[in-house]
């Protein structure tokens, strides 16, 4: 079973006295930042389904063994 992690946002917000521009910026990082975190739980989702119907599977042969 994979060990699932939790993941935390990486870029640390600075300075409180940030003007427009790099407002903006840092908003930008961190809606990527936002994507990318969602893209890990979707895949960290997937892999626990697939993990979940391999062991259903391996149940199935067991009982079709017996």
């Amino acid at each position: 079973m994979s060990k699932i992690t939790e993941h935390k946002l990486e870029i640390p917000i600075k300075d409180v006295n940030l003007d427009v521009e790099e407002y903006d910026k840092e908003v930008e990082t961190l809606k990527e930042e936002i994507k990318r975190l969602k893209k890990i739980k979707k895949k960290q989702k997937k892999i626990k389904e697939l993990e979940r119907e391999k062991h259903n599977v391996i149940r199935k042969i067991k009982r079709k063994d017996r």
